[in-house]
């Protein structure tokens, strides 16, 4: 969280001192120009009660007046949310960058850069579904891998991981996310978020096309995957495989496992006995326990 906040102030510190270079803007008269310019420099001195009153009383005089006007706006609610931050207000902060972006006499780049500062400065604040609302908006297939990356992370903060998966899944599909970490994450993502299947189907596809290595993790995870769908067939089809390469005696005795809770009780049998074999606990126990079960019917 100090982190976030530290970049955040760090962000709107040097938007103060250059906060309109290189963009098209409405021209300024001169008496607006001078005004900003001293409020910056009691900023940087610390003054924030001064700067914030005035900021504030001259964003309130110039709303409705001309485009330069709505501009200055712009740029002294700016202001008050830099003296914000300085008095460790991040919601305040957020709040008043949020009116300065809404004022379209203020240039394009110039709003999209408040935006990002206040989504920032939403997560500072704990405001996560804020944030999360806000970075919801950018993104489409324009938007850079790390918007998305920062759109699932935030969905995660707000304990919304199905919407973390959603979002991943839709980054995935438009190929900005690119690349087995990402593919993985994936994968993770729709087992955490309660879309198993849908994480197990990206991930058989990604074995069987060679984009994953078809090794025991993959294999294992997928198993992971089909159990936690329930899907009873591919489950149990998937964690024999994975036995069967891995010769463990704990998987073998997974296997034996969810076959006996699924009814499946000559696969069970087998795989128990291969559990045994392999010198697992518990096996010669649920043998006995299936054995029982299969005299007394």
């Amino acid at each position: 969280m100090a982190m976030i906040y530290r970049t955040a102030l760090a962000t709107l510190l040097l938007g103060l001192l250059m906060p309109t270079a290189g963009l098209a803007q409405p021209a300024l008269p001169g008496s607006f120009i001078a005004d900003l310019k001293t409020l910056q420099t009691r900023l940087e001195n610390g003054d924030t009660a001064s700067v914030s009153e005035r900021a504030a009383t001259q964003a309130e005089r110039l709303a409705g007046g001309n485009q330069a006007d709505r501009w200055a706006r712009a740029l002294y609610l700016h202001l008050a949310a830099r003296a914000a931050v300085r008095d460790d207000q991040p919601a305040q902060a957020a709040d008043l960058l949020a009116k300065a972006r809404a004022i379209e006499a203020a240039p394009a780049e110039w709003r999209r850069r408040r935006l990002q500062e206040e989504i920032g400065l939403r997560q500072t604040a704990g405001q996560w579904e804020r944030a999360l609302a806000l970075l919801e908006e950018g993104l489409d297939a324009s938007a850079e891998a790390g918007i998305w990356r920062r759109a699932a992370l935030v969905a995660q903060r707000a304990d919304e991981i199905g919407r973390a998966a959603a979002i991943w899944d839709a980054g995935w599909r438009l190929g900005v996310l690119q690349g087995k970490e990402d593919l993985l994450t994936l994968v993770r993502l729709h087992l955490a978020g309660g879309t198993p299947a849908r994480g197990a189907e990206w991930l058989e596809e990604a074995i069987t096309s060679g984009e994953l290595a078809d090794d025991l993790a993959n294999r294992r995870l997928l198993a992971q995957a089909w159990q936690a769908a329930r899907d009873r067939s591919a489950a149990l089809e998937a964690w024999q495989s994975l036995a069967q390469r891995s010769d463990d005696g704990q998987d073998w005795l997974h296997l034996g496992q969810l076959a006996l809770t699924w009814g499946a009780s000559e696969l069970a049998q087998r795989a128990l006995q291969e559990a045994k074999a392999r010198g697992a606990e518990r096996a010669d126990q649920l043998l006995a326990s299936l054995n029982q079960g299969a005299k007394r019917d």
